[in-house]
């Protein structure tokens, strides 16, 4: 028992023990916040260190603690009453979130519901614009609209009325693309709707073209801004061939009546106040009237020309070649519509100009002035015009009143019966012909006439005015002149007629031509003469057989007969040495007399001085010259010749001289006969 006692009593006191040791051998942790602050607390209630107070330390500290814990549940119980108040609060909002929670699930029901209708009623409203959208451009496409659509219900035709009837037009093009979809309707609606508007607005725009084109001025800056008016109105004509056609033929109507207005005008009235003067002040002076009429008329055209095409044709850089050519032609039919009209007021007016006498120089320049104009305006008008067609045949008629007023001049001068001068010089009608043709050859050589047409009419010029004189100048030859005066005069006729034509190179054929008709005249007076001179020296004769005998050796040479069965030339009569000695001495007795060796007038040709030519006067005088030395040289030569049986010494029983020598004496005129 007792072993078992002391074993529980043991049992305590050594776990008391242990415990103790282990708290005493444990570290005091005096640097533990938290024991460092209850000691402090401690220290507030605890002032006296007895054993009584320790032994009431766990009790003091147990019963404030429960003070404590009391004082504590006291100060919280005011907290649980508000947590209780916040549970309740929190039990209420649970129930409205439970609330909530079913109004929304509800809310979330209804707004599915709503998002779906607002989906459609978007779609819906996209379509709407869409289509909204796609009326709009169908109506702006195809329907005219606001400014246009009145300016096309007014009666005035002007830029905006013009875009209208273009978009008209624009309309038109795009309902045939309508038509081969599936909106073929609205397609015919469109098309019906620009239809009927396009042939009211075409007939207002043909009418103002009509109405305006007549009193538009072309010389008026002002009426710049109405000719571009007018420029596009014809241009949407172009889309109706009918009334472009119509509204052509208008326009020529109104432009004709309008530039005959100012033609008459400018002849009677002249410009503004006066300058320029009339026209019909100069009616008296044929070559300024029509000149002065046929520059106003190239101003018009020129101007007329300017509007017309600004009028009808397109821009180079506008419309196919087709188009642009087609148009052109029709501007220029507008242009011969227009200039027509001035073909019968100038013909009439011309050809009372050509009632007074008028000098031919002065008819040829008419017909040079028309017909430049005529070419000049053909190039605007084109070949076929009437205009310069109707200047050709008024040329035509001035050439023809030309040609008579030459005949009849002509004519004059043959009846007046009038012979060759003594000095043979050319007549007085050969001089008045020639400087009235030096004249024309001015007139037509200042002309812009190319050089093959100029051939051509001086040729006809030339014809009708030298035949005559040639024949003239034949006719006067004939009466009263001996051959070789008659060889001279006809050499200056024609060499005055010739001299004027040499400094043009259109009439070098002419030239030409004169040139050799005087050739064979020098050369027939050359021929006459030479006769005259050996007749004059008794070598004629001599001079004729020895040319025969010449003429018969070359024969016989050619057919192979022996020359020794010719005659010789000393049993020939007249040709035997004591007549060649006679005739060379008379000969030799006129070559040295005189003041200067071979200058005796009976050696020259008879006459030579009246040619007028100097050339052909010192080529005269070389010939007979030449033909003298060459029969002296031929009488020497035929008096060396054996075949002639002359002798040996014949050559000194005639008294020849040297040829050489002789012929140099006759070649230069004078010199010492040794």
């Amino acid at each position: 028992m007792t072993t078992a006692s002391d074993d529980t009593t043991q049992a305590p006191t050594s776990w008391a023990v242990l415990k103790m040791r282990s708290l005493l051998d444990a570290p005091i942790p005096a640097e533990s916040p938290s024991l460092l602050a209850a000691i402090r607390q401690i220290q507030t209630f605890y002032t006296t260190n007895s054993p009584a107070t320790r032994r009431d330390l766990a009790p003091t500290l147990a019963r404030r603690a429960v003070d404590s814990t009391k004082s504590v549940l006291d100060a919280f119980s005011d907290t649980h009453k508000q947590l209780q108040d916040v549970q309740k609060h929190i039990a209420d909002m649970q129930k409205d979130v439970q609330a909530l929670t079913k109004r929304l699930s509800g809310a979330r029901s209804d707004a599915s519901t709503v998002v779906s209708q607002t989906s459609q009623l978007r779609a819906k409203l996209s379509d709407a614009q869409y289509r909204a959208a796609v009326s709009t451009a169908f109506l702006n496409r195809f329907v005219l609209q606001g400014e246009l659509a009145a300016a096309l219900q007014s009666e005035e035709v002007n830029a905006t009325f013009l875009q209208a009837l273009h978009k008209l037009e624009q309309i038109d093009h795009d309902s045939r693309f309508l038509l081969r979809s599936r909106n073929q309707r609205a397609g015919l609606e469109a098309l019906e709707f620009a239809a009927t508007k396009k042939e009211e607005a075409y007939e207002k725009v043909f009418r103002f073209v009509q109405a305006r084109c007549g009193t538009l001025d072309v010389d008026a800056e002002e009426n710049e801004q109405e000719a571009a008016l007018l420029r596009e109105a014809i241009r949407a004509l172009r889309a109706r061939p009918m009334l472009l056609r119509y509204c052509a033929e208008g326009v020529g109507s109104a432009r004709r009546a309008s530039l005959v207005t100012r033609f008459v005008g400018a002849l009677t009235e002249g410009g503004p106040g006066g300058m320029p003067r009339p026209i019909e002040m100069h009616a008296h002076d044929a070559m300024r009237y029509t000149n002065d009429m046929l520059a106003w008329m190239h101003q018009a055209l020129a101007s007329e020309k300017e509007l017309i095409n600004r009028l009808f044709t397109l821009e180079a850089n506008t419309g196919d070649d087709t188009t642009r050519a087609h148009n052109e032609e029709l501007a220029l039919k507008v242009l011969n519509t227009v200039f027509d009209a001035l073909c019968r007021p100038f013909r009439i007016r011309f050809e009372q100009a050509l009632e007074q006498t008028l000098p031919v120089v002065v008819l040829y320049r008419l017909a040079s002035l028309l017909e430049f104009y005529a070419t000049t305006m053909s190039h605007l008008l084109g070949k076929d015009a009437a205009l310069p067609e109707m200047l050709m045949e008024c040329r035509s008629i001035a050439m023809y009143g030309f040609f008579s007023a030459w005949k009849s001049k002509m004519e004059s001068f043959r009846l007046s019966g009038v012979g060759p001068s003594e000095d043979l010089v050319p007549p007085a009608a050969v001089n008045q012909s020639m400087t009235r043709l030096d004249e024309i050859m001015v007139t037509l050589d200042a002309s812009l006439v190319p050089e093959d047409a100029r051939h051509d009419q001086i040729a006809a010029v030339l014809e009708v005015i030298l035949n005559p004189l040639q024949s003239l100048c034949e006719s006067m030859a004939s009466r009263n002149l001996s051959p070789v005066e008659r060889q001279v005069f006809m050499a200056n006729c024609i060499d005055s007629m010739r001299m004027p034509l040499m400094a043009y190179s259109f009439a070098s054929s002419r030239v030409e031509q004169l040139t050799s008709i005087a050739d064979n005249h020098i050369d027939n007076y050359i021929q006459l003469g030479t006769v005259i001179v050996l007749r004059r020296c008794g070598l004629a004769e001599r001079a004729r057989i020895l040319a025969e005998a010449k003429q018969t050796a070359a024969l016989t040479s050619s057919q192979g007969t022996e020359t020794s069965k010719r005659k010789p030339l000393s049993r020939i009569p007249g040709m035997d040495v004591e007549a060649l000695s006679i005739s060379v001495k008379n000969f030799y007795a006129l070559l040295f007399s005189g003041s200067t060796v071979g200058s005796s007038e009976v050696l020259k040709p008879p006459h030579v001085n009246k040619i007028t030519n100097v050339r052909w006067r010192n080529r005269a005088r070389a010939a007979v010259a030449e033909s003298l030395a060459a029969t002296h040289t031929e009488i020497f030569k035929a008096l060396q010749d054996s075949t002639n049986e002359y002798g040996e010494d014949a050559i000194a029983t005639v008294g020849m001289r040297d040829p050489e020598k002789v012929k140099l004496i006759l070649t230069n005129g004078g010199g010492n006969s040794k």
